[in-house]
C-alpha cells in the first residue's frame, strides 16, 4: 500500500497562493515549493509515476525508479527562475504539485504562450479536486505573467490525464506530436492548448 508523504508545516515566509475548500474538505493550501519540500515532492512524484503509468511503461522499469533521480531533477529545476512550482497541502500532507512557465516549443510563435510542465497528485488523492485546484492555480499564475495561451504535453496513452485536461478546457493540437525514447520504448506525447483571456 502506498502512503502519502507527510508535509512539513506551512511556513509563514512562503507565499500562499490560495486557501480554499474542495468538496467537503476545508483548509486546502496551495503555496510555492521550498527547497526543503523536495524529498517529499520526489516521493510523491515517484508514487504518482508508478500509478499513472502502470500498463503504459514497463512494470520492471517503474519498479526500478527511485526518489534519487526525482530529487536530482527537482533540484535542477529549482535553478530555473522562469519556472513556478506550486504544491497543495491538504489534511496536513503534500497532496500534489504543478510546474509552469514560458512555453518551451519554438514553433508556437505569435502571442505570449505559457506551458504547464507537469501536474501530479498522489494516487490516493485522485478524484478529490486536488488536480483541478492546482491546474487553476497554475493558470492564474500564467495569466498574471501575461500569457494569453497555455500548452501542455501528455502521454498519448494516458487516457485519464487526457480526460482531465479536456475537462479543464484544453483542446488537443491535432498536428503536434513528439516521441521520447525511454525504457527502450517510444513514448508518444500529444500537445493540448487553451486560451485564458
Amino acid at each position: 500500500m502506498m502512503h502519502l508523504p507527510a508535509a512539513r508545516p506551512c511556513r509563514a515566509e512562503l507565499p500562499i497562493i490560495v486557501t480554499r475548500s474542495v468538496g467537503s474538505e476545508s483548509g486546502m493550501i496551495i503555496r510555492a515549493i521550498d527547497t526543503t519540500d523536495i524529498p517529499d515532492i520526489a516521493a510523491l512524484h515517484l508514487a504518482s509515476w508508478r500509478a499513472a503509468y502502470d500498463g503504459i511503461m514497463p512494470a520492471a522499469a517503474l519498479a526500478a525508479l527511485s526518489t534519487v533521480e526525482f530529487e536530482a531533477s527537482w533540484r535542477s529545476q529549482r535553478s530555473d527562475a522562469q519556472r513556478t512550482h506550486l504544491l497543495c497541502e491538504s489534511q496536513g500532507m503534500i497532496a500534489g504539485f504543478v510546474g509552469c512557465g514560458p512555453c518551451r516549443d519554438r514553433e508556437v510563435g505569435g502571442r505570449p504562450i505559457g506551458e504547464i510542465y507537469e501536474l501530479y497528485t498522489h494516487p490516493i488523492r485522485w478524484k478529490q479536486g486536488i488536480g483541478r485546484a492546482l491546474c487553476e492555480a497554475a493558470l492564474a499564475v500564467l495569466e498574471q505573467k501575461h500569457f494569453a495561451e497555455i500548452t501542455l504535453w501528455v502521454l498519448r496513452e494516458n487516457k485519464r490525464a487526457r480526460q482531465f485536461y479536456e475537462v479543464m478546457q484544453f483542446v488537443q493540437d491535432s498536428v503536434a506530436y513528439k516521441t521520447l525514447r525511454r525504457f527502450d520504448m517510444d513514448l508518444v506525447h500529444v500537445r493540448y492548448r487553451r486560451t485564458i483571456r
